[in-house]
């Protein structure tokens, strides 16, 4: 394992020399224990302000891996105590969806289908410029007249196509599934629950970030910086990087939790040992749902479980290592977290790759050579 852990420090500095990232924290564990922990590069470039190292400590902009260590999770708890049923027609939970005039294939959306992005809703809409958010100043709080208003546009929001006929990645999709969340728990948002039912009994110190909390210079430098906003007029530090969520006071169901690798492996590592059948465990859901919600599904949605990602045949971006069993997720800002459980292994990359510019795509080539050597310490 020596001889691993040495050869994946490589690869991790040979791309951080590379630019495909300012900074970066690798954490790789296996059968339960922390295997690989590191952190490179820098906070930020760019302000001045910036310029200090990135340690084990430093923060980093989650992005869409909050689809799956919030939301999906939240999902996973609901189902598992019997109070959300996979098949249930969305309309029967929320009947917004239905609008003013019924849409045979909108009533026909399933629980499953947001989940497995197949209930045929556009990938991404601007909604925060809708609601006016683009001028650049953060909402007043996260239940916000913006927040229930990109919640309203969601749910009216035209479909591509018919449920289950195809699929297409969709922030929108778990939007409408947020408002499926919040209806079944009496209104309660997605930020209190996360805190109050997976953070706090895992030890996580991951959690959701509203802009106008991160002001002085001491909070800033808990937090590596993404990218310079253009309609913001500013470089994003400590506040979420994805428009709409911003714009719903950075409590979303798409994107918005900030944390460390540790903080990601407190949920990841709960799940596969759940998974793996081994202990400890907490029991935050019971392990057949966990299984049940990594399982590959049917049809169009063969290649994904439930809310979470499966290797590619061919160019996956965790590398030709990871079992067939295997899921994961991506995160635009740079993060990902991917998980064996043949293998009882899980892997947290989080980097600021879009600092100061969403254009630097090196982590393409990155993450499958990161991954691919940190499979090696499983062997």
């Amino acid at each position: 394992m020596l001889r691993a852990a040495e050869e994946l420090g490589r690869v991790l500095d040979e791309e951080l020399a590379a630019g495909a990232f300012p900074g970066a924290q690798l954490l790789v564990a296996v059968r339960g224990s922390v295997a690989f922990l590191r952190s490179v590069g820098v906070r930020g470039e760019e302000p001045e302000d910036l310029g200090g190292a990135v340690s084990d400590d430093t923060a980093f902009d989650l992005a869409s891996l909050t689809k799956v260590l919030c939301t999906t999770l939240l999902a996973m708890r609901e189902v598992d105590a019997g109070r959300l049923d996979l098949e249930a027609r969305v309309a029967d939970l929320v009947p917004e969806l239905l609008g003013a005039e019924p849409d045979t294939r909108r009533a026909a959306i399933r629980v499953r289908h947001l989940l497995e992005h197949s209930a045929g809703f556009p990938a991404w809409r601007p909604y925060y410029a809708d609601v006016g958010a683009a001028a650049g100043e953060p909402p007043a709080a996260a239940d916000s007249a913006w927040r229930r208003a990109i919640l309203e546009r969601a749910l009216t929001e035209p479909l591509e196509a018919a449920p289950g006929e195809r699929v297409l990645y969709s922030d929108i999709g778990f939007l409408v599934l947020a408002a499926v969340l919040e209806r079944g728990a009496g209104g309660r948002g997605l930020a209190e629950r996360f805190r109050s039912e997976i953070a706090a009994p895992l030890g996580s110190g991951a959690g959701f970030r509203p802009a106008a909390e991160v002001r002085a210079p001491a909070e800033r430098r808990r937090f590596a910086a993404t990218e310079r906003c253009p309609w913001r007029g500013r470089v994003l530090v400590g506040e979420v990087h994805d428009d709409n969520a911003w714009a719903m006071g950075g409590d979303a169901p798409q994107a918005g939790l900030f944390g460390t690798a540790e903080d990601v492996q407190a949920i990841a590592g709960e799940l596969t040992a759940l998974a793996c059948a081994r202990g400890p465990a907490l029991g935050l859901v019971r392990p057949e749902t966990v299984r049940r919600f990594w399982q590959r599904g049917e049809g169009v949605a063969s290649g994904r479980g439930l809310g979470w990602d499966a290797p590619a045949a061919a160019g996956s971006s965790a590398g030709r290592r990871f079992g067939s069993a295997s899921v994961g997720h991506l995160g635009f800002t740079g993060t990902s977290l991917w998980i064996d459980p043949q293998r009882d292994l899980s892997v947290v990359l989080l980097t600021n790759r879009v600092h100061p510019s969403r254009a630097n795509e090196r982590i393409r080539e990155a993450r499958p050579r990161l991954h691919e050597a940190a499979a090696a310490l499983a062997d």
